[in-house]
């Protein structure tokens, strides 16, 4: 069984993806991110996904909501 090197697989992916928001020149892709609560590992995560698209030319938005909020809101 062959072993795949997944920290450079994650690389050329982040490269190409970066060519490709260079492609869109005057129209910047953003994604937006949601995070309920203040759980730790959430804060972490979401704080890794908004570098890892400010390092590719991707804007992100946080969208944070309690954890008090229903559905219905």
């Amino acid at each position: 069984m062959e072993l795949i090197d997944g920290n450079a697989v994650a690389s050329d992916l982040l490269e190409e993806l970066e060519k490709r928001v260079e492609a869109f020149e005057n129209q910047k892709p953003c994604v937006a991110f949601v995070r309920v609560g203040e759980d730790p590992a959430s804060v972490s995560y979401v704080r890794k996904k908004e570098k890892t698209a400010a390092k590719v030319g991707i804007e992100s938005r946080l969208l944070v909501f309690p954890e008090s909020i229903t559905e219905d809101q």
